[in-house]
């Protein structure tokens, strides 16, 4: 009975110790609780960060890597984060980690986020592991609120700009636009980018009006946006569906 007792009281260390939470995420406003959400706003003209810190209340150091889970995603967006090194936006597993002492706290973590002139909000989960212990882990999920867009004046010539739909649209091999942009919004470019926000073309715009024919012969099915570039802001983003 005895035997049966310590055996029973050993497993139940054992357990306790490989599912102790030992990690813990804040940011500037405090801390979070696992699987909180956040939010974090801007304009979608730049990029959006949100900062989160990593304590390790562990009695040994931890080597701690991060993964993103994309929960709904605004079409022609981006993100990417970094930690210890910053990854390219198909990335969602850190390659790298780091170790974090014990009672210590990281603060290595931004998750960025472009709207690329794209309105919405994006919603990221990231989740902060131990390699060694993956139940030991916390979890936040950041939603990236860029949903006001740019605010324009009701007077300013940024309204005057004239910005068709592609056509045809779907596309097979070319399509087209025409447009009409004011002297005063100086630098002109039309930049397709693909679902990931890779840009495929970047094609400037020399003259004040006129109309663009886009060869896509080159281009793989599937979903697209274009955007009219104002002194590289992003006035407009549009859809386009390439199918051969």
């Amino acid at each position: 009975m005895r035997k049966f007792l310590l055996f029973v009281t050993a497993s139940l260390l054992f357990f306790v110790t490989a599912y102790a939470q030992s990690l813990s995420l804040s940011w500037d406003d405090g801390a979070i609780t696992n699987g909180q959400t956040i939010t974090v706003t801007g304009d979608t003209s730049g990029t959006v960060y949100a900062y989160l810190k990593c304590t390790n209340s562990n009695a040994s150091t931890l080597s701690v890597k991060v993964k993103k889970k994309h929960i709904s995603i605004v079409p022609g967006s981006e993100n990417y984060f970094c930690w210890m090194n910053c990854y390219i936006p198909t990335v969602f597993v850190s390659t790298y980690y780091i170790d974090i002492q014990k009672d210590s706290t990281a603060n290595d973590f931004s998750g960025d986020y472009k709207a690329h002139g794209n309105i919405g909000v994006s919603t990221v989960m990231y989740t902060f592991y131990d390699m060694s212990n993956v139940n030991d882990s916390a979890c936040v999920i950041v939603n990236y609120d860029c949903s006001l867009g740019l605010s324009v004046p009701e007077n300013s010539s940024v309204a005057k700009v004239d910005f068709s739909n592609a056509y045809p649209n779907p596309a097979n091999s070319q399509t087209s636009f025409t447009y009409a942009i004011p002297d005063s919004e100086g630098n002109a470019h039309l930049v397709i980018r693909d679902m990931v926000g890779g840009v495929v073309s970047d094609i400037e715009l020399t003259e004040n009006n006129g109309s663009l024919k886009i060869e896509t012969s080159k281009l793989s099915d599937g979903v697209y946006f274009y955007s009219l570039m104002l002194d590289g802001q992003p006035y407009m983003t549009k859809k386009l569906v390439i199918k051969h």
